[in-house]
């Protein structure tokens, strides 16, 4: 088909002779188009003849080499198109002008010389052009009928004037003749039935009046097939030549109506019993030597279309370097191939068996010209249903060229292999780590390896399912001994019941458990449902801390005084505690989106206004009323601060957006808190009956501005982020470089005289003595002298719940020794023999790299000031260093630490351009701290790997007046 040359399904005829007018993608020309018109003579490579031979010469001698080939070129063209022009127009009124056979053999030779003056081979565009534009210059039809008869008749008069050349231009006539043969086929073909096919279009319900007109029409179509067939032009070629003038999408159309049996079944769910049996009556009714035909014409426009599809996939996607890029591009290659599969099958709402095998064949093709080592690429990237779906139309089409291929087959069968194999595999992988773990009967390791089974054989059965193929026994055997045996764990050596046993797990255990009941239901019972829907419904509501930390925020912004560091330190407490919940929440597997977390806020703001507004007290409500302006941000303010982090953060890597998730979250948290706030306090003062602002998105009038530096400083100092308001930038004050050099100094192996162990001798809280090994440098800090902390948390290798919770980093002595008593107990229990490397990370060095890593990391990190100064962080010691420990649902450990350094009373600034220093600034030591948070990661036996997150800074910085 003649698409853009990359057809080969028509005779040279037909094919290669294309007037470059058509020999285009069909998709760019409407159904409306009517072959005929004028055309422009750019459009058939036709330039008008050059006036006056002076002129001609003159432009001759000035051109250069090129150009003057460009112009004899041109100058033979004219002369053939004009040679042609005569010929056509006084052959076709030969009867009328009574011209004789002899007059019409000079006519010919004519064309016959111009032709071989030019060196023309005349399959190419440019004569097959120029006779099109002939041809549509005659408007009659019935000349042009007359003419086609003349040269397909038994003994045409027009043939023998072929005969009556001599010998050297006698096989040039008969070629020209051939030529104008196929030319008048094509015109006759797309003014006769090109009309039809609005027919067709028009026609979409499956009813038998439809099939009626349907098969009317294909009769039609058929008869003039049939008449401008030739020996080498089959009568579906003609009509697949008329179809070129139809777009993509009508194409589309109308082979969904060609093939609707195909069209109303979806490749994974099949039909519905009465489309289905619509659709068979309607292909039935139509059935005959017309719709046969008519069918092969459509396979043969589609096929060059896919082939047209291949070409413009592969020129679109970035070929790769490397596996993982060679998977993206072949995955973009697919999609963009199925893309035009949709369209080409009539845009119908589901994915149908006629799109399945569209898409299938353009595969084939694409495939047949990838290397080998891609071929199964392509493949990889798609899901087991698409890859089984494949394997169906392959299956479906045996005869097509592109799909005998035996490797496109035995490529598909090998990844079909490698699919279940790697599936099972996984599934094999978890059962034996679920093994090991109920072996050691640690629960929370368990239940974590438990959820990771049942995912695995998720993916399996819906591998197995898509390809047909059975479990194995022995497989599904295997699992139920381990659903068994995790049963037995979870149910200890008590009695207790399944509800009491869940008030005992984690967040994340019984989030794991909610994840792993479904697929693995039929294989035996873990645990009453009911039972865990109501332990994780119970853990859902708004913890006390989180409504009294909103009411402080509402209170501030009350106060007439309240400045816009203050106000945003309080937001930033309702949004920490709002992620803390939101975390909470996606551990017990909820599903968390933007809704959800806006759903949080709502909870927190509303009744917290609410209650201020029952109140009967004239001041509060006098006080409340311009509390909006006094958050700082406002609705819209706070809300472009948000789309400049969004911004910035779709231009980055995902890693990047992942290590900054919890910045994100905290910010998204904090806007809806805001925007809530707005809605809330605008509707506790509005009149009774009058309809305005609500719950669902309300602003209020825009307050008077706040000041810009002191702004950025607050959301500097309290979310991470710097905002550039005036240029609508915002980014992490802590750089990737920045927090790729904290994670070099803070997880650093440890030292010598860190490695050196020590034991120390501390009481329970029972009064006992107890003996631990730790490393000499945790005892010298956290033992010997105050200004640091410990507290342990988490579900220990017994599934036995451990909490301590820690102790005033202040404490000295006596005080300071009881309470590592009661903490170093409980990091036994929790971490077992892990303890002692543990205490390795815990120690005054990680505060002293800390500020190591800020001084030398190439990304200096400055604290803004409301004033719009910036100054260098901090280079001391902090006053409170406090660790919390923590035992993760995978058996790791995480190690958070908490840097205080309170009562700041200078602080040196530096220069905008600079890190250096250039002077200092006195600060009002009550109300200006640092504080900076992270989290180690330790693997199970206490070695740490890196960070678990990005460092968290916040301070407040208050100038003296």
């Amino acid at each position: 088909m003649p698409i853009n040359g990359y057809s080969n399904t028509l005779p040279a005829v037909l094919f290669a002779n294309a007037p470059p007018g058509r020999d285009r993608d069909a998709a760019t020309q409407p159904a409306t188009a009517r072959p005929g018109g004028a055309r422009r003579a750019s459009d058939t490579g036709h330039r008008p003849a050059t006036t006056g031979s002076l002129g001609y010469s003159i432009r001759y001698m000035v051109a250069g080499t090129q150009r003057r080939a460009a112009m004899r070129m041109e100058r033979v063209e004219t002369r053939l198109a004009d040679s042609m022009d005569r010929f056509l127009a006084r052959w076709s009124r030969r009867e009328i002008d009574e011209l004789s056979e002899h007059d019409g053999a000079k006519l010919l030779k004519a064309v016959c010389k111009d032709a071989m003056s030019g060196g023309f081979e005349l399959e190419q565009p440019a004569m097959i052009a120029i006779l099109h534009r002939c041809l549509d210059d005659i408007k009659d039809p019935e000349r042009l009928s007359q003419l086609y008869n003349d040269l397909t008749a038994s003994a045409p008069c027009t043939r023998a004037i072929a005969d009556l050349q001599n010998d050297k231009l006698r096989p040039v006539a008969h070629r020209v003749l051939e030529t104008l043969e196929a030319a008048l086929a094509e015109t006759l073909a797309a003014r006769i039935g090109t009309p039809l096919f609005g027919r067709l279009l028009r026609t979409t319900a499956y009813t038998p009046e439809a099939a009626r007109q349907v098969r009317d029409t294909l009769e039609q179509l058929h008869g003039i097939g049939l008449w401008l067939s030739s020996p080498t032009r089959s009568a579906a070629q003609v009509l697949s030549r008329m179809l070129d003038i139809l777009t993509n999408a009508e194409l589309g159309k109308l082979a969904a109506q060609a093939w609707p049996e195909l069209s109303v079944r979806d490749e994974f769910y099949g039909a519905y019993p009465a489309e289905e049996e619509a659709a068979l009556a309607f292909s039935a009714a139509c059935s005959g030597e017309a719709l046969t035909t008519w069918r092969d014409a459509v396979h043969l426009q589609l096929d060059g279309r896919k082939r047209v599809a291949v070409a413009q996939a592969a020129r679109t996607i970035e070929w790769p370097v490397g596996s993982q890029r060679v998977a993206d591009a072949m995955h973009t290659l697919y999609r963009r191939l199925d893309n035009a599969a949709f369209t080409l099958t009539g845009v119908l709402p589901h994915s149908s068996v006629l799109r399945a095998r569209i898409r299938t064949e353009a595969l084939a093709f694409a495939m047949n010209r990838l290397p080998e080592d891609w071929r199964s690429a392509v493949l990889r990237t798609l899901q087991p249903r698409e890859l089984s779906s494949i394997k169906t139309s392959l299956d479906a089409r045996p005869d097509m060229p592109a799909l005998a291929d035996a490797s496109v087959t035995a490529a598909v069968e090998a990844v079909q292999a490698d699919m279940l194999g790697a599936d099972r595999r996984a599934v094999e992988e978890s059962l034996a780590r679920l093994h090991e773990a109920i072996a050691l009967k640690d629960r929370t390791v368990a239940l974590t390896h438990l959820s990771a089974l049942a995912h695995a054989l998720w993916e399996l059965r819906r591998t197995q399912d898509a390809f047909n193929t059975p479990m194995p026994d022995e497989l599904e055997a295997s699992l139920r001994h381990a659903v068994s045996g995790m049963r037995a764990l979870l149910q200890g050596d008590g009695d207790d019941s399944d509800a009491r046993m869940l008030r005992g797990m984690s967040d994340a255990e019984l989030g794991r458990l909610r994840t792993a009941i479904p697929p693995l239901s039929s294989l035996g019972t873990l645990v009453d449902k009911p039972a865990l829907t109501a332990a994780i419904d119970a853990r859902r509501g708004i913890p006390p801390r989180a409504r009294e930390s909103m009411r402080q925020l509402v209170q501030t912004l009350m106060r007439a005084d309240a400045d816009i560091a203050t106000v945003f330190a309080r937001l930033r407490d309702v949004a920490d505690i709002l992620f803390q919940v939101s975390r909470r929440l996606a551990a017990m597997g909820e599903d968390v989106s933007a809704d959800t977390n806006s759903a949080l806020a709502q909870d927190v703001v509303w009744p917290t206004i609410e209650g201020l507004a029952r109140q009967d007290d004239a001041a509060t409500d006098n006080r409340m009323g311009p509390a909006p302006a006094r958050i700082g941000g406002t609705h819209p303010r706070l809300s472009e601060l948000v789309e400049a982090w969004a911004d910035w953060s779709t231009a980055q890597r995902q890693e990047e957006c992942a290590r900054l998730d919890a910045c994100t979250s905290t910010l998204m948290l904090a806007w809806y808190v805001e925007r809530h706030l707005h809605a809330a306090i605008a509707v506790a003062h509005r009149a009774d009956g009058d309809a305005g602002l609500g719950r669902d998105g309300a602003t209020t009038p825009a307050p008077e501005d706040v000041h810009t530096e002191a702004l950025r400083a607050a959301i500097a100092g309290q979310f991470g982020v710097d905002w550039d308001a005036a240029n609508h930038v915002a980014m992490p004050c802590i750089t990737y470089a920045l927090h790729c050099t904290l994670e070099r100094y803070l997880a650093a192996p440890p030292t010598e005289d860190v490695l050196r162990s020590r034991p120390i001798n501390l009481h329970a809280s029972d009064g006992q003595p107890s003996w631990f090994v730790v490393s000499e440098k945790f005892a010298r800090g956290m033992l010997d002298q105050p200004g640091m902390a410990l507290s342990v948390e988490g579900i220990g290798p017994r599934g036995n719940a451990v909490y301590s919770g820690g102790f005033s980093a202040a404490l000295d002595k006596d005080a300071r020794l009881a309470a590592m008593g009661t903490a170093m107990h409980a990091l036994r229990d929790l971490a077992g023999a892990a303890m002692t490397t543990l205490t390795r990370w815990m120690h005054r060095g990680i505060p002293e790299g800390f500020v190591a890593a800020l001084a030398a990391s190439p990304d200096s990190y400055a604290l803004r000031l409301p004033d719009g100064s910036r100054a260098k962080g901090p280079t001391s010691a902090p006053n409170a260093t406090e660790f919390r420990v923590r035992r993760e649902p995978d058996g790791e450990y995480s190690i958070a630490t908490l840097l205080t350094w309170s009562e700041i009373r200078n602080l040196p600034l530096i220069t905008a351009a600079s890190a250096m220093p250039y002077g200092t600034i006195a600060l009002d030591p009550s109300r200006s701290r640092i504080q900076a948070a992270f989290e180690l990661r330790a693997d199970a036996q206490g070695v740490v790997l890196g960070l678990r997150r990005a460092v968290d800074i916040r301070y407040t910085l208050t100038p003296l007046q």
